[in-house]
């Protein structure tokens, strides 16, 4: 048969000979996915089952690692897991510490402070390599795209695999000693690749933390790299027969492998230990046989990422996660035999062979450029997002590689640094420059200024993000939001309103200036994140998006709350949720779907029953405001929507339809109406007055603006008021 050229040999972790040469077309898988994840991130909405790109990767890193494990412990009888992990850090830390470096820089310099807040937290779980449990504990939702999603939020994959590279030497060893036999060690690893695979469908992706839970997790991601180091034992292990090897290169042809005498190190190729598997039982298949599985495995996943949902339930229920494995460990194998050449060439070839080199650092960069891009060009195309994305991801990923990445894995640090210092000295300095900027990225917002006590309440603020800088109790001058607006008069007797809604009204009752409005004060009932709907918000990108507990729970006790806070008037802000399509009896609708607009009467309904059990002498509801910038949206979701339902793209822009469904509903139910919307926007969809720009972030009131837009509500609120105030 025809064999593939061979690669310059390798080594193990002592620096001994291997029997198995690097092959290219296992960086060339990296290349192919990573490229697919890379265009997911900068908004091609086509890819939405990119996530199976990570599912490839987690079998490629669980067969690589277990395989150089298992090629040392043949080698020497023994593994140095000092050795092991000294070059898991030098592969690993260099590279990220510049990208740490990067977005803490950023976080000082340039970040706004909703962006900056959860740094500090994020840079040290990313350091801790547990990113991914932090996300868990914060349900947050890979594939929910609104708000500010975290610059770090990709390394919950790289936490996963440094978890597994702890576990994984104890693995290795534990097999060997219990069992002799290669199937019964294969054999354990694919009985805990199916535990975890059914543990996966007991958390399920019932709720939101579920989700979490599934998507990030450790253990339910643990089928992934379990099939691949079951992959790594099936293809060597101790039992090895070299009469049998030879016997069966005789009965195929080729010469037996020669021993390796020098070569260069494992970890160059790619993320370091590439090495192609000896033959093994499966060397009886036909070189046609081996070149079809490995085609219609590529096939197969490439396919995936365009037609697997992000939540499909046969993935997370089914067992779908696992025979998605199981179809990567195929790939794995074939590029990893000489036997299939037309799949070699296509995936070795050098363009994509050197992407997958460059995998790591491309990994590292295009997440957090895919949001700076987002703030950059939030209106651009996709097209030009892309290409401005990818060239400015390779172009720093291959920095990274050549003059960081491979000096430190040749020649540890002292690669950098020549002779100046040590290595440990090094890390230590770097380490402790970046927990000290972490700390200081969040710590050091500027202070809420002084004021005093005032009426504010702020309710409970569970699951609510917080915001240190306010405005103050007084502001010396506030502009006013219309021209001939209404003046302020203070009511007789003092008059409380209830905020009732999402972050919108949150934030606007945490900063109201009540020293300008005495008479006024200000009961904060709303819940950052709150839909108006109880129903599931449809992501463009598949799956669907749930209210949190701690939204459902706000909703629940409004009576409650507001008969406690003694609120004269229950205030409602509808959601920009209800531009987009939410899932109504079993199918997804939006506006000029009668199921939908009913399901939002019903909602309102509910509010205006919760809020006059609650004994309040009011209701009023608000316009939504428009938005001429939506950077405070994911980039990604943006574009998704922008492709896939650009009339919900434009209404969130500018809520026409929503806004007169809420006008009608009003006036049906003599519910006076708040017309905000009318009042930022005008006739010309401005984005400030007055030299104040209304939205720090496209979505929330900024600042500044908050007392301007209070000044122009609270004649409008208290108006309808009249006699029928609480005494």
């Amino acid at each position: 048969m025809t064999t593939a050229p061979q690669a310059a040999p390798a080594q193990d972790l002592t620096g001994r000979p291997t029997r198995f040469p690097h092959r290219p077309a296992l960086d060339g898988i990296r290349g192919v996915f990573m490229v697919i994840f890379m265009l997911f991130h900068l908004g091609v909405a086509a890819f939405q089952g990119a996530w199976v790109a990570v599912n490839v990767f987690f079998v490629l890193s669980g067969f690589l690692i277990v395989r150089l494990l298992v090629a040392e412990r043949e080698a020497s009888g023994r593994l140095r897991l000092l050795e092991f992990y000294r070059r898991r850090a030098r592969r690993l830390l260099p590279a990220l510490f510049l990208v740490l470096g990067a977005i803490v820089a950023y976080g000082m310099l340039l970040a706004p402070d909703d962006a900056r807040r959860p740094m500090r937290g994020d840079v040290l779980a990313t350091l801790g390599f547990v990113m991914n449990w932090r996300l868990i504990l914060r349900d947050d939702q890979y594939f929910e795209q609104f708000g500010n999603p975290s610059y770090l939020r990709h390394a919950w994959t790289l936490a996963v695999e440094e978890q597994f590279y702890v576990l994984a030497p104890l693995l290795v060893l534990g097999l060997v000693a219990l069992l002799a036999r290669r199937r019964a060690r294969v054999g354990v690893l694919l009985a805990l690749a199916a535990v975890s695979a059914v543990w996966t469908a007991v958390v399920g992706i019932g709720s939101m933390s579920a989700q979490s839970h599934a998507y990030y997790g450790t253990d339910t991601r643990a089928q992934a790299l379990l099939v691949g180091a079951a992959l790594a034992f099936a293809l060597v292990s101790r039992d090895r027969d070299p009469q049998r090897d030879e016997r069966a290169a005789q009965a195929d042809n080729i010469d037996p492998e020669p021993e390796v005498k020098t070569g260069e190190p494992a970890d160059e190729a790619g993320s370091g230990e590439d090495q192609a598997p000896r033959r093994t039982s499966w060397a009886g298949l036909s070189p046609a046989v081996v070149t079809a599985v490995g085609w219609v495995s590529l096939v197969l996943l490439v396919a995936g990422t365009v037609v697997v949902a992000p939540f499909p339930s046969w993935v997370y229920d089914y067992g779908g996660m696992l025979v998605l494995s199981a179809v990567a460990a195929a790939l794995v194998l074939v590029a990893a035999d000489d036997r299939a050449p037309s799949l070699q060439r296509v995936l070795g070839a050098p363009p994509l062979a050197y992407l997958g080199k460059l995998s790591y650092g491309l990994y590292l960069w295009h997440w957090p450029i895919a949001l700076w891009l987002g703030q950059a060009m939030p209106e651009a195309p996709t097209w030009q997002v892309v290409v401005v994305g990818l060239t400015l991801t390779f172009l720093l990923a291959k920095l990274s590689y050549d003059l960081v990445e491979q000096p430190v894995l040749r020649h540890g640090l002292r690669g950098l640094t020549g002779r100046l210092t040590s290595g440990r000295a090094i890390t230590a300095g770097g380490l402790a420059v970046l927990v000290a900027g972490a700390v200081s990225v969040s710590s050091g917002l500027p202070p809420a200024p002084a004021q005093a006590a005032t009426p504010v309440e702020q309710g409970s603020e569970e699951g609510n993000p917080t915001f240190d800088q306010r405005v103050p109790s007084y502001v010396p001058s506030v502009p006013d939001l219309v021209r001939g607006q209404r003046a302020y008069t203070r009511p007789d007797p003092p008059v409380r309103i209830g905020m009732v809604g999402d972050s919108v009204p949150f934030l606007l009752a945490r900063n109201f200036p009540a020293r300008n409005f005495p008479g006024t004060s200000v009961a904060n009932l709303a819940v950052a994140g709150c839909d108006t709907l109880d129903l599931p918000v449809a992501n463009p990108n598949g799956g669907t998006l749930n209210n949190t507990p701690e939204c459902v729970r706000g909703k629940q006790r409004l009576t409650a709350d507001l008969q406690r806070s003694g609120a004269d008037v229950s205030l409602l802000f509808p959601s920009t949720l209800l531009a987009f399509s939410h899932q109504v009896d079993g199918a997804m609708r939006r506006w000029g779907d009668p199921a939908f607009e009913r399901a939002v009467g019903q909602a309102l309904d509910a509010w205006a029953r919760r809020s006059r059990a609650g004994g309040v002498a009011g209701l009023m509801i608000a316009t939504l405001p428009c938005r001429v910038d939506l950077s405070g949206l994911d980039p990604g979701f943006v574009n998704t929507v922008r492709t896939k339902e650009p009339e919900a793209y434009r209404e969130a822009r500018n809520p026409v339809q929503i806004n007169a469904y809420l006008r009608g509903w009003a006036k049906d139910r003599g519910v006076p109406v708040l017309e905000l919307g009318q009042a930022v926007c005008g006739d010309t969809q401005r984005s400030s007055a007055a030299g104040i720009q209304f939205f720090q972030d496209g979505l929330h009131f900024s600042v500044p603006a908050s007392p301007m837009i209070w000044k122009w509500m609270l004649p409008q609120i208290l108006a309808p008021l009249g006699s029928e105030r609480r005494p």
